[in-house]
């Protein structure tokens, strides 16, 4: 059975990637790739192959990798659209955010460097209301 997203992507689909989708599919939030490696079970998906799958999703727009406070990095599939998010740092929780400002940013950057801007990203991080109102109680 042929996987629609991989697919649209131009990736070959293997029993590890089958494997590894169905993880970010069942996700109901970001996750690291050590989490989803561990949540694929006994499917014979290695680490390296994670990672390595992980980044064609980021690079073909379907998978938005986050930068956590910590150093850690989460992915989530984007459903495939883009998005940015602002990201509580106490808690984790998520907002997404409508729309994209850097649209023009991307163009401007082109023409005064010379870079074919292929994607972006961007995080607000700040304390959510549930967790102002913890720390002022």
């Amino acid at each position: 059975m042929s996987d629609n997203l991989l697919l649209r992507a131009h990736l070959k689909e293997t029993p590890g990637r089958r494997a590894i989708l169905r993880v970010l599919r069942a996700a109901d939030g970001p996750q690291s790739a050590q989490e989803i490696w561990e949540r694929c079970g006994d499917s014979r998906v290695n680490l390296s192959t994670v990672y390595r799958f992980l980044g064609l999703l980021c690079k073909s727009g379907l998978l938005v990798r986050t930068a956590r406070q910590d150093g850690a990095v989460d992915y989530q599939l984007t459903g495939g659209r883009h998005h940015h998010q602002l990201v509580c740092a106490l808690c984790g929780e998520e907002v997404p955010l409508e729309g994209c400002p850097l649209g023009e940013m991307a163009k401007e950057l082109e023409a005064r460097t010379g870079f074919a801007v292929t994607g972006h990203s961007l995080q607000f991080t700040g304390i959510c209301p549930r967790c102002q109102k913890k720390r002022s109680d």
